[in-house]
């Protein structure tokens, strides 16, 4: 991997650790790209602050998924204007509440 022209002008303290950390993400990338996603890169995730996480993401080739999203579609696109407005007062309810996102 070809070194930065300016990482000489780091050299001390803070810009050390900034440079070696620069380093060892541009190895985790480069890792990833080459598709070398093996047990010396989860070692070194840690080390960069980093953890594994797992997600979960519906199928949504299963017929039965799309079946209740287009009915969840249907039913939002079909909200009267009191159903309109109590969605809105939850949403901003929602954006004050500590913790939701």
């Amino acid at each position: 991997m070809a070194e930065p022209e300016n990482s000489g002008v780091l050299t001390s303290g803070i810009g050390e650790k900034f440079v070696r950390l620069r380093r060892e993400v541009e190895r985790l990338v480069h890792d990833l790209r080459a598709t070398e996603i093996g047990p010396r890169l989860w070692r070194r995730l840690p080390r960069v602050g980093m953890r594994p996480r797992v997600l979960w993401l519906p199928n949504t080739r299963d017929p039965e998924y799309r079946a209740r999203l287009a009915d969840q579609c249907r039913r939002l696109a079909d909200l009267t204007a009191d159903e309109e407005a109590m969605a809105i007062a939850f949403e901003r309810e929602a954006a004050q509440t500590p913790g939701w996102r």
